[in-house]
């Protein structure tokens, strides 16, 4: 199981990166293992408001269908058109695929999100 040091990550398999007001999520490896293949990939619409804890990407895959949810409060500013268009990338590299970019409009939040090795703690027994 992967976690780059660099990124943060929340309870709901997203990870994200922290660029100045501007938060880069994406899907984190144990989530594409679980599934297999991504077939299907819904997200928001640049421009939507999203609260933390809101539906953000929708996903269908082989062994799994469900939605992501949102570990930040603002506003989409940009999609992944190509994870969107072809959602099989994802698995082959998902700290490399980004799907969604929200510019933060509540940096406190970001306390709610797992550091490296809390993430490790957390997913450990989820494998």
């Amino acid at each position: 199981m992967e976690f780059p040091k660099n990124l943060l990550y929340s309870k709901d398999y997203l990870w994200v990166e922290l660029k100045k007001d501007e938060a880069i999520i994406g899907i984190i490896e144990l989530a594409c293992k679980k599934s297999k293949e991504f077939a299907f990939i819904n997200l928001p619409k640049k421009g939507d408001k999203i609260k933390i804890g809101d539906k953000l990407i929708d996903l269908e895959a082989v062994k799994w269908t469900g939605n992501l949810k949102s570990p930040v409060t603002g506003e989409v500013i940009e999609i992944n058109s190509n994870a969107y268009n072809e959602p099989v990338i994802i698995n082959s590299k998902p700290y490399n695929i980004w799907l969604v970019k929200i510019k933060i409009s509540n940096k406190d939040e970001l306390k709610n999100l797992l550091s490296y090795e809390d993430a490790i703690k957390y997913y450990k027994n989820m494998e």
